[in-house]
């Protein structure tokens, strides 16, 4: 199978999503909260820890990635639950800056550059959409 190759070819972080990505909506941001946004940490949090929880490494050093971490809900979980390496990305800079208020390690990234500029495997990677 052969990647496209981006209509302007760059050196930067985006250049292979925009290749491949999804036009409408990229894949690596997704906006279901509620309209207050610390609610969501709870409400949400409840629903990651019943419905996630259970297929994350046991292992609370693994590194786990969460595309489309929005605010941070499951990052927040998966703090609270004792994982040490994890980092949500998310394409919207506004979305990430209520993970950043809280102090979670969300970054404004694309998916596959975000994956391609890793220098280390990730041992579970969780796309919430």
């Amino acid at each position: 199978m052969t990647i496209p190759t981006p209509t302007t070819p760059t050196p930067t972080e985006t250049s292979l999503d925009d290749a491949l990505a999804a036009k409408i909506e990229p894949f690596d941001s997704f906006w279901e909260a509620p309209a207050d946004i610390e609610k969501g940490y709870r409400t949400f949090g409840a629903f990651y820890r019943h419905n996630y929880l259970r297929w994350v490494p046991a292992d609370r050093a693994a590194r786990i990635l969460v595309i489309s971490c929005g605010p941070g809900y499951f990052v927040n979980v998966l703090r609270q639950t004792g994982y040490a390496n994890v980092v949500g990305i998310d394409s919207f800079p506004d979305k990430v800056a209520h993970a950043a208020r809280r102090g979670l390690d969300c970054r404004v990234a694309r998916a596959f550059g975000f994956l391609g500029a890793s220098e280390a495997p990730w041992d579970a990677i969780i796309a919430e959409q």
